[in-house]
């Protein structure tokens, strides 16, 4: 049992619950316990501020103004949760932006991958041919400059033989050799009229302008297809072994534009085969 229940002497005494920092509850000028709050200076105070310093001042019990205080702390943590929820979805919509972004990166990476791949596929395949028509037109002169040249030989050799016939009868001093091999040595051998034989050089250059419009018409033909998801165009061009895969978006865009500047796509039909690109 507490003494102060049961003496007569304590029961006057005011008991407080058990803290551990009593002595920041009592006040230090009259050693009483903190019961009220002035709201006057915003302070806890003992009851003897009310009957000595502050007698005006407004007044309440410490209960009623924690009661306040505890009301506007909710009020306070109601707009911290808020806060804090606001924060958590902001965090949230973030997260989901920095996933989008990192598949959208992905995605148009591997795109532009393809779109160069294809665009250095359709150059190589234009370069290809064009190198291999300049050499065929290139072997086609130079095999018939050397049939002109060996039929030409031939010819200087009969003429010769002429020419060195003629010579001897002109040294020959017996009139009657000469005029017996007479008509047989003055003549000229019936040879090929040469004056309008030429070889007519290739127009190269027509050649490789010929080259590029061709492949600007196959890029305008590209872009001119349906929009073709990935797997799609991996599976045509693995079994048609046909064109590239469109370009997609704005690669495409911008290369039709500048592409269309070049040349009239209607003047260009023909489709370039492809084999897929080895793994």
């Amino acid at each position: 049992n507490l003494p102060h229940l049961t003496t007569a002497g304590l029961k006057r005494h005011q008991l407080l619950d058990p803290v551990e920092d009593l002595e920041a509850r009592i006040c230090s000028e009259h050693n009483k316990p903190f019961e009220l709050f002035c709201r006057t200076d915003q302070r806890i105070v003992c009851m003897f501020w009310v009957l000595f310093d502050h007698k005006n001042h407004d007044y309440v019990p410490v209960n009623v103004e924690a009661g306040q205080k505890k009301f506007e702390l909710r009020e306070t943590e109601v707009k911290l949760n808020q806060m804090i929820q606001e924060r958590r979805a902001k965090m949230e919509g973030l997260k989901h932006t920095s996933k989008l972004n990192k598949e959208s990166a992905d995605r148009q990476a591997a795109a532009g991958l393809q779109v160069f791949v294809d665009l250095k596929q359709i150059f190589e395949n234009g370069l290809d041919q064009l190198s291999k028509n300049i050499e065929n037109s290139q072997t086609k002169v130079e095999q018939l400059t050397q049939n002109f040249i060996a039929e030409l030989g031939l010819e200087v050799k009969v003429l010769m033989q002429s020419s060195a016939n003629v010579y001897q009868l002109l040294l020959s001093n017996d009139h009657v050799h000469v005029l017996q091999t007479f008509s047989s040595v003055n003549r000229v051998p019936a040879v090929k009229d040469w004056s309008a034989v030429s070889v007519p050089l290739p127009l190269y250059e027509k050649m490789v302008r010929k080259a590029v419009v061709k492949t600007v018409g196959q890029l305008q033909t590209l872009f001119r297809k349906p929009k073709m998801k990935p797997h799609e165009a991996e599976l045509q061009r693995r079994q048609s072994c046909k064109n590239p895969p469109l370009l997609q978006g704005e690669h495409a865009n911008f290369m039709h534009k500048e592409l269309g500047r070049e040349s009239n796509p209607d003047l260009f039909a023909a489709r370039r085969q492809r084999c897929p690109l080895r793994d």
